[in-house]
């Protein structure tokens, strides 16, 4: 036996080697030969700057749409807004986080700006939904539209900001050769 067989005999080896050290069996040891990072994928941050593009193109119609009181209009946008921003954050940039969280485990500021920027697309998904299903009295009705028009401001520069420091500054640290920051 040349000591390069499969999987198998692998872990058979670490069983051999508690069991000769006096250590009882450990089912639930981590395998030492699968990494514990997630999937690399080349296309996710072409896939995630297509869904900021796609959701700030949402905000600006719901902008427009408010600055020519098509109030009802608006309100269809924010629910479609809602709907984007809440797919996109358990789909695309879930799995960005995953990675990334793995990948700057040793880069305390890096981790800090993802986990704000997350923390903030995930308030702004939340105030879009309870907003798309407002009940009566909503923000959208005409005489109460007119103060409606700084949240709807914030909530356009909140996603700006948020999707800035994303493609800014993390994007380019997805790639593994990216940075000399991220642990191999």
């Amino acid at each position: 036996m040349c000591g390069c067989g499969s999987r198998a005999d692998t872990g058979s080896m670490f069983e051999r080697i508690r069991e000769l050290l006096g250590l009882p069996p450990d089912d639930d040891a981590p395998d030492p030969l699968r990494s514990h990072y997630p999937v690399y994928r080349p296309e996710l941050v072409d896939r995630l700057r297509r869904s900021h593009t796609r959701l700030t193109h949402l905000v600006q119609r719901m902008l427009h749409q408010y600055a020519r009181r098509e109030y009802d209009a608006c309100h269809t946008t924010m629910a479609e807004l809602s709907r984007e921003l809440r797919d996109y954050l358990v789909e695309e940039s879930a799995e960005f986080s995953a990675f990334m969280s793995s990948r700057l485990e040793n880069d305390p500021d890096g981790l800090v700006a993802l986990r704000k920027q997350r923390a903030r697309l995930r308030r702004i998904a939340h105030e879009t939904h309870e907003l798309a299903h407002a009940g009566d009295g909503n923000p959208f009705s005409a005489p109460r539209a007119p103060d409606f028009a700084l949240v709807l401001l914030r909530i356009e520069r909140t996603l700006r900001d948020a999707f800035g420091v994303l493609e800014e500054e993390l994007f380019e640290l997805y790639h593994p050769r990216m940075s000399r920051r991220m642990v191999p």
